[in-house]
């Protein structure tokens, strides 16, 4: 709480990252549970963001959002994948990537699949 993590693609320097891969994991058999998400595949799997959207889930308090900065694009699958994220979880999550701000909630993007 009140701390910066950094996360690259494909991380695997972080001391919890099998726990958070262990979350991405359990997300994406939810997702198919629901058959609202064909699940990752190859590196976009292990996106920053998905592997920071899992530690927020693991370790922020279930009330606060998680908030995400970037200094790039965030990709179709990521955006898909957040934004499922927030269908399942009752939670905010906000991701300021290289060219705007993403609120997702409930499901939905700020943005409305525009960016």
């Amino acid at each position: 709480q009140n701390k910066v993590h950094l996360f690259t693609a494909g991380d695997r320097t972080h001391p919890l990252i099998d726990e958070i891969h262990e979350r991405i994991e359990l997300l994406v058999t939810e997702f198919k549970k629901l058959r609202s998400l064909c699940p990752s595949s190859g590196d976009s799997s292990y996106h920053s963001e998905k592997l920071a959207v899992a530690f927020g889930l693991l370790h922020a308090p279930s009330t606060a959002p998680i908030r995400i900065i970037k200094n790039i694009r965030i990709c179709r699958d990521c955006h898909e994948f957040i934004r499922n994220v927030t269908r399942l979880v009752d939670r905010e999550i906000i991701v300021r990537d290289g060219n705007r701000f993403h609120h997702f909630k409930t499901g939905e993007c700020s943005c409305r699949g525009y960016w």
